[in-house]
């Protein structure tokens, strides 16, 4: 049961991991997290953190217009 667990807690992103592959801000990142929880179920709050699954990082990114611009 230990590595089941560690595979699941491996797979999960915070809010900061997501902005970082992503490219916008935490801010974003948890805001755009949020929505995909509210329109699709993707996203869970655990205690004060909003998580989500490494495999939904890619093919659910936030619009381009919230990218970080260098």
């Amino acid at each position: 049961a230990g590595t089941e667990t560690d595979d699941l807690m491996a797979d999960l992103c915070g809010a900061k991991q997501a902005a970082a592959v992503w490219g916008v801000t935490e801010r974003r990142a948890l805001a755009h997290i949020t929505s995909l929880h509210e329109k699709y179920g993707i996203g869970q709050r655990l205690g004060n953190v909003w998580v989500i699954r490494r495999a939904h990082l890619d093919s659910h990114h936030p619009a381009a217009k919230y990218r970080v611009k260098n």
